[in-house]
């Protein structure tokens, strides 16, 4: 489904259905999530922090979509991805870096591991990818001659 087109769908959605009791949101900006009323992540995150006796101060949830929110005011750390839908962003008291740039590691990182220096690979030492830069002729082109690694 076209983007611009998801907020009339939802519009048409609740004017057809007026007295039918469910949720509309979204994972991602194209699609429509059509739930029971009272139905969302933050049920299910209760569920489990009851079950498993955990205080939900001591839960961290991560989201990027709309159907993230409710699930944010259920935890103790709610983190929103960089490349996140506006509401998340907005009510998450936390941000991190996109999906694709490993933002919950980071995240986990920055709470677990403060200290933790993360290298170019865990496998390959400094002097390794020196090696290989040279090997490569890649001097100018690489991350580590950009000084992006120690």
């Amino acid at each position: 489904m076209d983007e611009e087109v998801v907020p009339q769908f939802i519009e048409l959605i609740e004017k057809t259905f007026p007295t039918v009791p469910f949720k509309i949101t979204r994972a991602l900006p194209y699609i429509i999530e059509i739930v029971a009323e009272g139905v969302d992540k933050s049920a299910a995150l209760a569920f489990f922090a009851a079950k498993f006796n955990v205080r939900p101060e001591n839960i961290i949830t991560f989201g990027d979509g709309e159907n993230d929110v409710g699930m944010f005011g259920a935890a103790g750390y709610s983190v929103a991805m960089a490349n996140g839908m506006p509401k998340p962003k907005a009510v998450a008291k936390y941000q991190t870096t996109s999906n694709d740039d490993g933002g919950v590691g980071r995240f986990l990182d920055m709470i677990f591991r403060p200290e933790y220096v993360k290298e170019p690979d865990a496998g390959l030492s400094v002097d390794h990818l020196k090696a290989l830069d040279a090997q490569l002729g890649a001097a100018s082109a690489s991350p580590l001659a950009a000084g992006l690694y120690p």
